[in-house]
């Protein structure tokens, strides 16, 4: 009887096992991001498209923007603070960049891309780390004289500038609005982006933050990330930091629920097992 009682032991403790095994290998990769918090949901109204620190940001968390992505960028002096709210249709996004020193390398600014001192966001509304060449992730920029530019996907078509201004290739999902500050310690950018119809609200997602600060010599790019492992130079999406929908938090919780669900389950089966045999015993 007590090796019968064993052996079910040990199926249920190699069950258990298997499915906390299984389900650390399924989010294995998520275990180094930066948790960023919540992005609270505001009313529409309370909210404008005007380069403005609206009210509205107060119910953001503060994300900082200060890691060095490389060891020629540590002598880099930028850095900023983002906000970010959403009002179940555009994802907004308020960032602060200090940076005393503005340099455009860019011969067109509307199609400048990264060579101009700039912010830049990559987002994965899946949150699945694939880089799908005009699909996903989403990277959105806006540089220190608001020039709008994007891509889709690591390996995706570069895109500029929104339909109102003129863009040769122009943004339908972003626009934005870029001040410099009056005081010359930097610049104000404050996106919106519209969020895709098919992203689960409550769902996390990855997200980083990127500073393109140039030298003032021009020449070299110094980039200054959200993410504190360094990511951001290379569309690492996994190493990236990840925010939550305001509501349900995407966690890995329910794993928790699955293994304890899978231990009840083969606990049953192996006590009704033990309880068989010792009726045939008798």
């Amino acid at each position: 009887m007590k090796k019968i009682f064993s052996c079910v032991l040990v199926v249920v403790m190699l069950a258990a096992l298997f499915v906390v095994g299984a389900s650390a290998a399924e989010r294995s990769d998520y275990l180094n991001y930066d948790n960023y918090g919540e992005i609270a949901q505001v009313e529409r109204k309370s909210i404008r498209l005007n380069g403005e620190k609206d009210e509205a940001y107060d119910a953001a968390t503060p994300i900082m923007i200060a890691t060095p992505c490389d060891e020629k960028s540590n002598a880099s002096t930028a850095s900023g603070v983002a906000y970010m709210v959403y009002d179940s249709q555009y994802f907004w996004v308020f960032v602060e960049v200090n940076d005393s020193t503005l340099k455009t390398q860019a011969t067109d600014p509307l199609n400048s891309k990264y060579t101009e001192d700039s912010i830049e966001i990559i987002l994965d509304w899946t949150n699945e780390c694939l880089n799908i060449a005009n699909k996903m992730p989403y990277q959105a920029r806006l540089s220190h004289q608001g020039y709008i530019s994007a891509r889709l996907g690591q390996s995706g078509d570069s895109m500029y500038g929104s339909v109102e201004d003129g863009g040769t290739a122009p943004v339908t999902w972003l626009n934005g609005v870029t001040q410099v500050r009056a005081d010359g310690t930097g610049y104000n950018c404050e996106f919106r982006i519209e969020v895709p119809t098919d992203v689960v609200i409550n769902e996390r997602i990855a997200i980083n933050f990127l500073i393109n600060d140039w030298t003032e010599q021009g020449g070299t790019r110094y980039m200054i990330s959200s993410a504190s492992n360094k990511a951001g130079t290379n569309w690492d999406v996994e190493k990236f930091g990840y925010v939550t929908f305001h509501g349900v938090p995407y966690t890995a919780d329910t794993t928790v629920l699955y293994v304890a669900l899978a231990m009840v389950v083969a606990l049953v089966v192996g006590l009704g097992t033990v309880v068989s045999l010792k009726k045939k015993a008798r």
